[in-house]
């Protein structure tokens, strides 16, 4: 993981194929080390979740050792005997939905450690796991409230920042299946990252987010 740039956390981010969505296409995704543990998120701007797969539910349809062989990877609550309990159900960006509880437990993001971050656990989906495989959620969006913050509110609190912002930058890749790469700044940008003046585009309404869906057309 990358240090900060100054008061802005600099998370590395990555658009790759990714063989375990459903159907198999392009994702783009960080990692995210939780209690020692890496965990590969989609990066969804719409999103108001922080989420992983827990092992214990995952790996309880799937059979011992399913985590490992997952892209993904899942959450294991370790000695802490973590069990659902005021569930909630959520639809995802990709049109799945997912039953989740809360949890919460060191994280690292930005190459800082920050202690007891929340995050909600998968522990059911629609589909089933064993029908297709569950992704975890890097959400950037606002207002998920005090039971489920999101992470730029937990870091805000943390690391007051100069700028309650966020920003995604993606280098071109020219070697054909090789993965684009960049970077999740939050808490402002980096001025080095792009050649001024910054030129804009127009968009459709429906392609304001990136997320799981959008960058898989």
């Amino acid at each position: 993981m990358k240090t900060a740039i100054a008061d802005v956390l600099a998370q590395d981010l990555e658009l790759a194929y990714i063989t375990d969505a459903d159907p198999p296409g392009l994702g783009l995704y960080t990692t995210i080390t939780v209690a020692g543990q890496p965990m590969n998120v989609v990066v969804d701007t719409s999103s108001i979740r922080l989420l992983y797969v827990w092992q214990d539910a995952y790996e309880k349809a799937r059979g011992v050792g399913a985590c490992k062989r997952m892209f993904y990877h899942c959450y294991s609550c370790g000695r802490h005997q973590c069990k659902p309990q005021d569930t909630s159900n959520v639809t995802l960006g990709d049109g799945t939905s997912a039953l989740i509880f809360r949890w919460a437990d060191d994280m690292r993001v930005g190459g800082r450690n920050f202690m007891l971050m929340k995050f909600g656990l998968i522990f059911a989906s629609e589909p089933t796991f064993a029908e297709r495989t569950p992704h975890g959620v890097l959400g950037l969006g606002n207002d998920a409230g005090q039971y489920y913050p999101t992470i730029m509110d937990q870091l805000g609190v943390r690391i007051p920042y100069s700028k309650n912002m966020f920003t995604l930058y993606l280098r071109h890749s020219f070697g054909g299946n090789v993965p684009a790469r960049g970077d999740l700044l939050i808490g402002g940008a980096d001025k080095s990252a792009y050649v001024p003046p910054l030129r804009y585009m127009e968009f459709r309404v429906d392609e304001r987010r990136v997320g799981f869906a959008e960058v898989s057309k």
